[in-house]
């Protein structure tokens, strides 16, 4: 595209949340390959859209806690239960999986916990690493219990 002799470069903003998520997210976080910018239908893509469409200041639910912070709690319980709920439900009869869906946080979640299972079970497998924040983590984790000295100072 041309303006008084200069190139505009237009980027469409779907475009762009593909290379965002694409590339910070699925690369450089937990290098996953994932070709978002070509592949639009891809399920991750879909899915965090999905998260992040929702405004959630304009939710009455949200609008009363605002109100009536006392509420904010019984509120979160009643999500979270619900959340927890659908799991069980679905755990104990798969076909109820064709009926239920999880809400779209809840699967880009279960599905980095599975990246993270993956990676820590192939960490001890072999000896190549990927280099991403998730490696960076899973490398200076530990399982051993750790002491924290009270009034400690820098």
């Amino acid at each position: 595209m041309f303006d008084n002799g200069r190139y505009l470069y237009v980027i469409s903003s779907q475009l762009f949340v593909c290379i965002l998520i694409s590339f910070f997210v699925g690369r450089c976080a937990f290098g996953i390959d994932a070709d978002m910018q070509n592949d639009t239908d891809n399920i991750y893509l879909k899915k965090a859209s999905d998260t992040f469409a929702i405004d959630v200041d304009k939710l009455f639910i949200v609008k009363l806690t605002n109100l009536l912070p006392l509420f904010i709690k019984p509120f979160r319980y009643a999500f979270l239960g619900q959340v927890a709920i659908r799991r069980c439900l679905i755990r104990l009869f798969p076909v109820l999986k064709n009926y239920i869906e999880e809400t779209p946080g809840s699967w880009l979640t279960n599905r980095v916990k599975e990246v993270v299972q993956l990676r820590m079970k192939s960490v001890q497998d072999s000896e190549d690493k990927r280099m991403d924040l998730l490696q960076l983590m899973i490398d200076a984790s530990t399982t051993e219990s750790i002491n924290v000295k009270k009034n400690f100072r820098f």
